[in-house]
This record gives C-alpha cells, sequence and structure tokens, in this order.
C-alpha cells in the first residue's frame, strides 16, 4: 500500500458522481480501463488520475466534470484536517462546500434552460 494517507483514505469510495473508481495496489496491475471506470487511484505510486469529460453528453462525451476533483479534494482534506486541525483547512473546506453549492445551482440552471448535457450556454 502506497505511503500517502490522504489517497488511502479514499480507498473505500467506488463511485463519485456515477464515474466508478478503479482502485489498484500496484501500478503494474492496470488492466484496460473501461469507458464507466473515470477515476483510477494507484495505491502503490501515490496517484489519482481522472479521465475528464472533453465534450457534452449530448455528443457522446463521458468522463469526470471538475467537480469530481472538488469531492476528491474534500474527501482528502477532511482527512488532512480531522488528524491535523486547523483553522486554514476548515476555511478551505468551506469554501470546497460553497464551490459544489454553486456548481449544484449552475446545473439545476441549465437544466430548467433545456440545456444541460449540451454544448450551449
Amino acid at each position: 500500500m502506497g505511503r500517502n494517507l490522504m489517497i488511502n483514505e479514499i480507498k473505500h469510495l467506488t463511485s463519485i458522481e456515477g464515474n466508478d473508481v478503479l482502485h489498484v495496489e500496484k501500478t503494474s496491475d492496470i488492466p484496460e480501463i473501461s469507458t464507466g471506470e473515470n477515476i483510477l487511484v494507484d495505491h502503490e505510486a501515490d496517484v489519482v488520475a481522472c479521465k475528464m469529460m472533453t465534450k457534452p453528453l449530448s455528443k457522446g462525451g463521458y468522463g469526470c466534470q471538475f467537480t469530481v476533483l472538488i469531492r476528491l479534494a474534500k474527501t482528502m482534506l477532511e482527512y488532512l484536517n480531522n488528524k491535523f486541525p486547523c483553522e486554514e483547512n476548515t476555511e478551505t473546506l468551506k469554501c470546497l462546500d460553497d464551490a459544489l453549492k454553486w456548481q449544484a445551482k449552475r446545473t439545476a440552471n441549465r437544466i430548467t434552460r433545456g440545456v444541460e448535457g449540451k454544448d450551449a450556454l
């Protein structure tokens, strides 16, 4: 198992926002990644990799949106803050929660306007 305790903290995650998380213990164990496995956690190399969405769903896009990165960062920072609490970590966590809240509001707005999942403003 890798040395990075924050990466080990996400070992229990199997999915984030519908994106499957693939965990490997050794870099040599990395299989062919399928369309649904958009997040790779390599515990030997202490690496988290995300296949990012590069086009809208309506044009066949798949992958992680940046809200997945925010959720990953939040999970690892929560671990760090539980172990070594400080005001700066607590404030950062509040900001990450705010970012997720604003992105949820953006998504709701796009759904209301009928443009969510489309290459449109």
